[in-house]
């Protein structure tokens, strides 16, 4: 998000920027939207209820004439229903993912509460999705996939692909590493990462072990320690991620098991130009998904032969890993870059 706002504004000679997020870091020296309830709120998808944009930052909104309001992300696009009507042409809805769809897949998933608070919030989106997008509103897509298809789904609101931008987390400067480790990367509170990683730890490496058994799977992230077993080293939280890939020659294992959007993880780690396997489901929503899949070692998540044969591929092939890293990286700077992001933004801002 901080990525996006510093670029955005920068594109900008006068902007002003509104955040919900008051209980943490600020991401401009705006002002913060006050949080409302009432009891409308009980017919609204719950993460759109706790985001009641106050009445000043509509009379704010009203104000601003010809200037473009750029909303990131649906749970924030109750603002769009309360402005003038004259101005909802200005309005730029940014959206990460297809909410509902995303609700569903992880209610499947869960178990408990939390399967039914997915499957609550996946209903309540899906009307209101229906209502909002029944407008003739902007929306920008971060994911080519959810584009195409929401397109077909809601035409009467028009669609536009705006690219995230890629970070790089380290720079190998090309060099071509022998790998010795397997490694994978992520917030592990995200239960798309967990499933994943787990699975992977659980089903995959232990026939790595047996083929290698001098090689470790390091496990890198916020609660990567609750996952545990012969040969893996789970090391938390790291402070400096780029000395730990630096001092450690590995391979990454782009473990992800569900989400929806494209995935930052997958991008930062193409662009860094990081030796890298990655589940299909990582590779969602990305442009030419085709091309990139046949130029990157990956597999199905759940699938044991197709994750266990990219391993010993990106291990053994060394070349090969080399040719597909730097077509990833070149393939990142190219489409998730700022100047993609800048042309995708200026492509929907002048549009009529």
């Amino acid at each position: 998000m901080k990525r996006r706002y510093r670029y955005t504004t920068s594109l900008i000679a006068e902007s002003i920027a509104y955040s919900f997020t008051s209980n943490l870091e600020k991401i401009s020296e705006e002002k913060y939207i006050k949080k409302l309830f009432n009891k409308f709120s009980l017919f609204l998808p719950y993460p759109v209820s706790i985001r009641l944009p106050s009445q000043d930052l509509i009379n704010e909104m009203n104000s601003l004439g010809d200037k473009i309001i750029l909303i990131e992300g649906i749970q924030s696009s109750l603002s769009f229903f309360m402005i003038k009507k004259e101005l909802r042409n200005r309005v730029i809805l940014r959206i990460h993912n297809w909410e509902s769809n995303y609700h569903r897949e992880m209610a499947i998933s869960s178990v408990g509460f939390r399967k039914i608070l997915h499957n609550l919030v996946a209903l309540q989106y899906k009307v209101y999705e229906k209502i909002l997008f029944s407008y003739q509103i902007k929306i920008a897509h971060i994911s080519e996939d959810e584009k195409k298809l929401m397109e077909v789904k809601f035409n009467a609101s028009k669609h536009y692909l705006m690219p995230p931008i890629a970070k790089s987390i380290i720079d190998i400067n090309n060099e071509k590493r022998e790998i010795v480790d397997f490694l994978i990367m992520g917030d592990m509170s995200i239960s798309g990462n967990y499933v994943g990683a787990e699975w992977f730890a659980k089903n995959v490496w232990p026939a790595l072990l047996e083929k290698w058994p001098d090689r470790k799977l390091h496990i890198v992230g916020i609660n990567s320690e609750k996952i545990r077993g012969s040969g893996i080293i789970s090391h938390g939280y790291v402070e400096n991620l780029k000395e730990f890939i630096e001092n450690n020659k590995t391979v990454s294992i782009i473990a992800v098991a569900k989400g929806g959007g494209v995935k930052i993880k997958t991008i930062d780690t193409m662009v860094s130009g990081i030796p890298a396997i990655y589940s299909i489901k990582s590779l969602e929503g990305l442009m030419h998904k085709e091309d990139v899949m046949a130029n990157c070692y990956n597999y199905t998540h759940g699938n044991f032969s197709s994750a266990f044969i990219a391993c010993c591929q990106a291990v053994e092939n060394i070349e090969n890993t080399h040719t597909y890293t730097e077509y990833l990286k070149k393939y990142c700077l190219e489409n998730y870059s700022e100047h993609a992001y800048e042309k995708s933004f200026n492509a929907i801002r002048y549009s009529q």
